[in-house]
């Protein structure tokens, strides 16, 4: 019994020690800023091929997303990323399709603090 109570005594002198640890960094020390420092906008666009048909499987990226997961097309080659408004650029690589090296696209856009819906990348 004594020993349970040391034992659980340590437990939460530890855990106690390391949660005040973690609260005591300041975060002007944290280089990373959180996400909500920032404020984020969607755009959806549409990935086609230089015929105008839409690709399917492509892998979006751009500068200043708001989330690392990976934005792929949809059947209708549309998709939806949230991004920093003002100057970016986004990609499209389709690695779905048979072709060495795989068909690649980029546009450079201003988004507009409303963000927008008709943004359009074309492979080739």
């Amino acid at each position: 019994m004594k020993f349970q109570r040391m034992f659980g005594a340590g437990i939460f002198t530890a855990v106690l020690m390391v949660s005040a640890g973690c609260s005591s960094m300041d975060q002007a020390d944290d280089p990373t800023p959180s996400m909500s420092t920032k404020p984020y906008v969607t755009v959806v666009g549409v990935v086609q091929d230089s015929d105008g048909s839409p690709m399917e499987g492509c892998s979006i990226s751009s500068t200043n997303r708001a989330e690392e997961n990976a934005i792929v097309s949809d059947e209708s080659g549309v998709f939806t990323i949230a991004v920093a408004p003002g100057q970016q650029e986004f990609s499209a690589i389709c690695p779905d399709v048979q072709s060495t090296p795989f068909p690649e696209g980029v546009a450079h856009v201003d988004v507009p603090d409303e963000g927008l819906d008709d943004l359009v990348i074309t492979v080739d």
